[in-house]
C-alpha cells in the first residue's frame, strides 16, 4: 500500500469516527427530549382532585374529620357505631362493600398487631385504621377509590 491511500484511509477512518459519534450524542438529546415530553403531557394528564370534609364520632368527646375526594360523592356510605366508622364503596348495584374502618381505643389497649395501623391519637385515645379484604371486582371506581385511602388517612384529624 502507498502512502497516499494509507493517508485517505486514516481521513476515512476519522470522518467515520466523528459521525459515529454526532449520531450518538444527536441520538441522546432526542431520547432525553422525548422523555422530558412523555412526562410534561403525564403531568398535564393528572387530574385535579377536590375534596369535601366530612365528619364522625360527633355523639363522643372524640370528634373526628377526614377530606373525601368528590368524585367519592354519591359511591360510598359511611356507618358509624360507638367507637368506630365503617367506610363502604357501593356498587353498580347499589351493595355496599366495605373499604376500611376507623376506630378509637383507649391508650392502655394494645393493638400493635393485627394489620391495624396508627392515624392519630390524643391524650387519652389511640386512632387506628382497619383496611378491608378488598374484592376482585370489575370497577375501575372501587380500585381508584381504594388508591386514594392513603390520602384521605392523612387528612384525619381529631377535633
Amino acid at each position: 500500500m502507498s502512502n497516499k491511500t494509507t493517508k485517505k484511509i486514516f481521513v476515512l477512518s476519522i470522518i467515520l469516527v466523528l459521525i459515529i459519534v454526532v449520531f450518538l450524542i444527536f441520538k441522546d438529546r432526542t431520547d432525553k427530549k422525548s422523555e422530558s415530553d412523555l412526562n410534561f403531557e403525564e403531568n398535564s394528564q393528572k387530574e385535579i382532585i377536590t375534596y369535601s370534609r366530612i365528619n364522625f364520632f360527633l355523639s363522643s368527646s372524640n370528634k373526628a374529620s377526614m377530606s373525601i375526594p368528590n368524585y367519592w360523592e354519591g359511591n360510598y356510605r359511611i356507618k358509624e357505631e360507638g367507637n368506630e366508622v365503617v367506610f363502604y364503596y357501593l356498587d353498580k348495584k347499589r351493595n355496599a362493600i366495605e373499604l376500611f374502618k376507623i376506630f378509637y381505643t383507649q391508650k392502655d389497649i394494645d393493638f400493635s398487631e393485627g394489620g391495624v395501623e396508627l392515624v392519630a391519637e390524643n391524650d387519652d385515645y389511640i386512632f387506628y385504621l382497619l383496611r378491608s379484604d378488598y374484592l376482585n371486582l370489575e370497577e375501575d371506581l372501587y380500585y381508584r377509590m381504594i388508591d386514594d385511602i392513603n390520602d384521605t388517612i392523612k387528612s384525619f384529624k381529631i377535633s
